[in-house]
C-alpha cells in the first residue's frame, strides 16, 4: 500500500513538472533556459516539447 502511494506521488510530481515545462515551452522560453532554471537535462526538456506537438 506505502509503495503504490508513494509511486502515485511520485507520477504527480513528474505530471506537474512537465506542465510547468509546457507551460515555458508555451510561452516561448529556449530550451537551454528551461534547463538551466529548472535544473533538468536540456534532453529532457526537448522530450517534453517533442510531446506537445
Amino acid at each position: 500500500m506505502e509503495l503504490e502511494r508513494q509511486e502515485g506521488i511520485e507520477q504527480g510530481i513528474e505530471q506537474t513538472i512537465k506542465q510547468i515545462i509546457s507551460g515555458l515551452i508555451e510561452t516561448g522560453a529556449d530550451d537551454e533556459w528551461i534547463a538551466e532554471v529548472s535544473k533538468l537535462p536540456t534532453t529532457k526538456i526537448i522530450e517534453i516539447r517533442k510531446g506537445l506537438k
